[in-house]
């Protein structure tokens, strides 16, 4: 319903936290402090106030869809992928500090910060630092997906394509790009790791 509710596990209770202009939230994280959360809006996303329920920052300069809003956990950067690629922001002062194009799925490193993403001239993938420049050699494992979720240690990343019933879905081994597992459910909407362990959580 284009809105966005906060959810109470203990009490089981949703707290409306506000509506978006557009048909759908494809994403959203929390801050490390989890006050504040990142969502998707059309082609924008925007930074809310979990407690006041107030849009405190707005990033509008993607050309299409955003598809996915990453906040580090070290930091208080924000990436953002839409189909002309990968943006970096700060969420202090609202301004663009990175832009990356041909990349269509990121994930932070929980270890250190820096970006696992597809590499934009291969079929592979490679670690980008915080300024936007590629980290060693990219690592060779081919697939076409547009979500990447890496686990609690760092050592698995997650790759599929939301919503897509045909394209494969792999679990894959860091640094070796091996494919160590494929995703069983036929159709994904969003995955998740357990923190602290290997459990994956898919929801289609």
């Amino acid at each position: 319903d284009a809105s966005i509710h906060v959810w109470d596990t203990v009490t089981r209770r949703a707290a409306k936290l506000g509506e978006v202009e557009t048909s759908m939230v494809y994403d959203l994280s929390f801050s490390p402090d989890s006050r504040r959360l990142v969502a998707s809006r059309g082609a924008a996303a925007q930074v809310w106030n979990a407690e006041s329920s107030a849009i405190v920052r707005t990033f509008e300069q993607h050309a299409g869809l955003v598809f996915q809003t990453m906040w580090s956990p070290h930091s208080d950067l924000i990436a953002t992928t839409a189909s002309d690629g990968l943006r970096l922001w700060s969420s202090r002062t609202g301004e663009q500090t990175a832009e990356l194009t041909g990349i269509s799925a990121a994930g932070w490193d929980p270890t250190e910060e820096r970006l696992l993403a597809n590499h934009p001239e291969s079929s592979g993938l490679a670690w980008f630092d915080v300024n936007g420049r590629q980290i060693g050699d990219p690592i060779q494992s081919p697939g076409t997906f547009k979500r990447l979720e890496l686990n609690s240690r760092g050592n698995l990343v997650a790759r599929y394509r939301p919503a897509h019933w045909t394209m494969e879905k792999h679990i894959v081994e860091l640094p070796t790009g091996k494919v160590v597992a494929k995703i069983p459910t036929a159709f994904v909407i969003n995955a998740e790791w357990r923190p602290g362990t290997d459990h994956l959580a898919c929801g289609g």
